[in-house]
């Protein structure tokens, strides 16, 4: 069963159910499982939900230069008024690059097609 698959069930028995006390569980079980599926799926970080992540990593990927995508270091950078990522070697791009249209990021790396 899919996660997906496991989120229509729960919301389905949810919906039929007349026990006390078990639409509370359904409702803990499809938190858990639409977190589970955030993480296998995730959506594209906002600029300002880049912003927000200043000093943590994030997965990026760039579609001009698929193999530059990678792990990269979030930072605010005052000079430039925007947000830098850095690589394991020194080297940064920022988000005045065309952000969210050529490339995005992740909190972590999607789930492999």
């Amino acid at each position: 069963m899919t996660t997906s698959e496991a989120i229509k069930w729960f919301e389905h028995r949810k919906s039929g159910s007349t026990i006390p006390g078990a639409r509370m569980v359904f409702d803990m079980a499809l938190e858990v499982l639409r977190e589970k599926a955030a993480r296998e799926n995730p959506e594209p970080l906002t600029l300002e939900e880049l912003r927000q992540m200043d000093g943590e990593p994030v997965w990026a990927e760039f579609d001009k230069k698929p193999n530059w995508k990678g792990y990269r270091l979030v930072k605010w950078d005052d000079q430039i008024n925007a947000v830098r990522l850095w690589d394991n070697l020194g080297a940064w791009y920022d988000t005045r690059n065309g952000y969210g249209g050529t490339w995005r990021t992740y909190r972590e790396k999607p789930k492999e097609e």
